[in-house]
């Protein structure tokens, strides 16, 4: 008798939202370069400023809901299905997506991008990322350390803007939060619920509690106490924990979510909402849109006829979503240098030959990466999971 196949956990849309937040990081990145090397930039239009400005940190929030929902409601399944959660198991098959590409972005960046302006003469003219080139030498084992132990969030907080690694800081928090969440949930299993919902209250309230009290009262203020405030400043560790939130809603409550979104008053405030705080700075509802990026995860995953056609171009992207975010600042790095050697007077050309050079490359890289580098790893995930993820 023929084996039936086991049923695989496929959220449709998902993709297309991590090829979302990936381009929101590249396009705010391209625009803050072209300022930083004092070059017309959409910054510079107040209208679109704060927009600009705050779409690269937004995408990664973004990154950060939809990792903590995805892998908090795996793990409930593995749970529910197996009564336990493997957590040697996560760990493995963590290693194998993140630290290939993670690593091979370390090695480029500390050993390979330093020697391109000997080699390509053009990028010498590039003051912005040979700053940050130049930065690698003083300290160099002790800030290659930083980011060979996912400590690159705290690297960044130290100033050590590394060229073509310092977007490596939101994986340094992801694999920081991978460590203790499965640990968390196997001990508390449904009541993670009220762990998850102390972390988001109490995260941001305990720096900003820290903060005070390192400033108004000098016992606190020692070195043990400022580090602790740069490293909790640095792991926003709530927002995972937001989309953990979302999960657990969906997994043991699917049909009040369902009724929730049969409103259609619901998801016109839903997405309303997220572009009010993406174009204005309401600051009361400062940490609003990671919540609004919840909302939307659950909206797309259940909609019928909202990205339901896998074969889109977002959809592509999303696969390959991790190398886009990783290799782009490199890539950056090259085109910026050839182009602006290129003495193009035109504004409209200019711009883009920036954008189709950027983009055309990350994305062609990024596939032959995930195609032929990365997928070597993740062929081994099967034999270390418990429940069956993916489209593939």
């Amino acid at each position: 008798m023929e084996q039936k196949k086991e049923k695989r956990i496929f959220f449709k849309g998902l993709n297309e939202l991590r090829a979302i937040a990936a381009l929101a990081v590249v396009f705010h990145h391209i625009e803050l370069y072209k300022r930083m090397g004092e070059l017309s930039s959409l910054l510079d239009i107040s209208y679109f400023s704060y927009f600009i400005s705050t779409i690269g940190k937004n995408g990664v929030y973004l990154f950060f809901v939809l990792s903590g929902f995805l892998i908090t409601y795996l793990l409930f399944a593995e749970q529910e299905k197996y009564n336990k959660i493997n957590v040697k198991d996560f760990y493995v098959r963590r290693v194998l997506r993140i630290w290939p590409l993670y690593y091979m972005i370390v090695f480029l960046s500390f050993f390979i991008v330093p020697l391109l302006p000997d080699l390509l003469p053009f990028l010498n003219g590039e003051t912005s990322y040979m700053s940050r080139i130049n930065v690698i030498s003083d300290s160099f084992y002790f800030k290659l350390g930083l980011f060979l132990v996912f400590f690159s969030h705290i690297a960044l907080s130290f100033g050590y803007y590394i060229a073509g690694a310092s977007q490596t800081w939101s994986v340094s928090v992801e694999e920081q939060f991978y460590l203790f969440w499965p640990i968390l949930l196997k001990v508390f299993k449904k009541n993670i619920i009220y762990v998850a919902i102390c972390i988001i209250i109490f995260r941001p309230l305990g720096v900003k509690s820290l903060n005070y009290l390192i400033n108004h009262y000098p016992i606190f203020d020692f070195k043990l106490f400022r580090y602790l405030l740069i490293y909790f400043q640095t792991f926003p560790v709530h927002f995972m924990c937001i989309g953990a939130l979302f999960a657990y809603l969906f997994y043991y409550h699917k049909e009040l979510v369902l009724r929730l979104f049969s409103y259609k008053i619901i998801i016109f405030g839903l997405y309303v909402s997220t572009v009010v705080l993406l174009f204005y700075p309401i600051r009361i509802l400062h940490h609003g849109l990671p919540v609004l990026f919840g909302g939307i995860i659950l909206h797309v995953i259940t909609a019928k006829g909202v990205l339901e056609n896998q074969k889109t171009s977002l959809n592509f992207l999303g696969k390959i979503s991790y190398g886009i975010y990783m290799y782009h600042p490199i890539i950056m790095f090259l085109c910026f240098g050839f182009i602006n050697s290129l003495d193009i007077q035109n504004l409209l050309v200019y711009n883009i030959l920036i954008y189709f050079s950027i983009l055309s490359l990350t994305i062609g890289i990024s596939y032959l990466s995930y195609t032929y580098f990365e997928k070597y790893f993740l062929n081994f995930k099967h034999k270390f999971s418990k429940v069956k993820s993916g489209n593939n």
